[in-house]
């Protein structure tokens, strides 16, 4: 291109407001099959429970009657986790259509462990980027009902969904604290049927001070969450209003994240602190 015809395109991009920079956005755009997918692949939880090598002979070694199946988890950003393979490993992801899919190794935790979790992370490190193709089963456009990827050395794993509680509640949970009382309380009144009491706990911001709402009888108790008999704690949990689900039901749903501070006195109300926040 000669100076003369540089110049004329620019004057024309000028003329139609644009910049040079903004004439042409040379990035690539995900399709709307791969925004689909990943949508999908971030709404579950994706446990294996089937692994062939090349040849189709299953591989055994990838399942234990002391130790749950591998776990992977997606981000619709774009992170990829993998839980129940000794350390905690993650990768960066990218679909590609509605059949490829590649995987960037980031980081890692860097704990021991026995031999067999050992050897199934092993597995996991080095098979993980050499998938190259997967097939996403679905009952219908929204409701997964089988994830398998193909590696390039021939072998597949096959994995089944549980969907995460973002998909069962109808969207995001706010995280918040719960102090869990040390002692259970009849889920009704009368009732013998024992239930946990908890109320909110908030840190007011540039201050010491500590909100609390009142306390309420978690009928369905913290999933995730196993209190020990004695023990006054503070967790975190995910809160899920009920109302996204049906209208006709009030409250939150809780799911536990982990223990903020363990073996507590009892907090005490403050009368001057601000409502907590709507669960």
């Amino acid at each position: 291109m000669t100076m003369r015809h540089l110049h004329l395109l620019i004057s024309c991009l000028v003329f139609l407001g644009l910049s040079p920079a903004q004439g042409r956005d040379l990035r690539p755009k995900p399709s709307t099959a791969a925004q689909s997918q990943t949508a999908i692949l971030a709404g579950y939880f994706w446990d294996m429970d089937a692994a062939f090598d090349k040849s189709g002979a299953s591989q055994a070694f990838w399942f234990s009657k002391d130790f749950p199946p591998l776990r992977l988890t997606f981000s619709e950003g774009g992170d990829a986790f993998a839980e129940n393979a000794c350390n905690s490993l993650n990768w960066k992801f990218t679909v590609i259509g509605s059949e490829k899919i590649s995987f960037r190794s980031t980081v890692a935790t860097a704990m021991g462990c026995n031999e067999e979790l050992t050897r199934r992370e092993n597995a996991v490190r080095r098979e993980i980027p050499q998938t190259h193709r997967y097939t996403l089963k679905a009952t219908s456009a929204t409701e997964p009902e089988r994830l398998t990827f193909y590696l390039a050395d021939g072998s597949r794993w096959e994995f089944k969904p549980t969907p995460t509680p973002e998909t069962r509640y109808g969207g995001p949970g706010q995280q918040i604290e719960l102090e869990i009382a040390m002692d259970t309380v009849p889920c009704e009144p009368g009732s013998t049927q024992q239930c946990l009491s908890a109320r909110q706990v908030r840190w007011e911001r540039n201050t010491s001070k500590v909100c609390l709402s009142d306390w309420e009888v978690l009928k369905s108790g913290v999933e995730g969450y196993r209190p020990t008999p004695g023990r006054h704690e503070i967790i975190w949990v995910k809160a899920y209003p009920l109302n996204r689900v049906s209208s006709k039901t009030s409250g939150s749903a809780y799911v536990f994240l982990g223990v903020h501070v363990s073996v507590i006195p009892s907090l005490k109300k403050l009368p001057d602190c601000s409502p907590p926040a709507t669960r």
